[in-house]
């Protein structure tokens, strides 16, 4: 695999299951398309390792961000991690598809929500 072209690798990239192993080769080695892949597949297997350089290369990244706010497995402490470095749009889109107890008591603040609102009296 380490000779393999960015093609091969996002061919791997969707395989229905992929080990931790292959999961961290892609992430080290994969574009950002190949990255962007294996994050989207509930079928990739992350190591700790895997998670945390995938958080790396997310920083500038909102798809890769958000791919990886919504798997399931991933540490409620790297998603802490995602979080501190998302931006305002991945934490919106986040928190919109917030489900599941790694979700609870984050710090994503609700979409939309620029300033308080003000309560006008009638007749004013």
């Amino acid at each position: 695999m380490r000779t393999r072209g960015q093609s091969h690798l996002l061919a791997i990239s969707k395989r229905k299951s992929i080990s931790t192993d292959v999961t961290d080769e892609l992430v080290t080695r994969g574009n950002g398309e190949v990255l962007r892949s294996v994050t989207a597949n509930d079928g990739a297997r992350f190591s700790n390792f895997g998670f945390l350089h995938a958080i790396r290369r997310s920083t500038d990244d909102s798809i890769l961000a958000e791919s990886l706010g919504v798997r399931k497995d991933i540490p409620r402490a790297m998603f802490q991690q995602l979080i501190a470095k998302a931006s305002a749009d991945v934490k919106c889109k986040a928190d919109a598809r917030a489900s599941g107890p790694v979700w609870a008591g984050s710090i994503v603040r609700p979409c939309g929500r620029r300033r308080p609102a003000v309560k006008v009296r009638p007749g004013e």
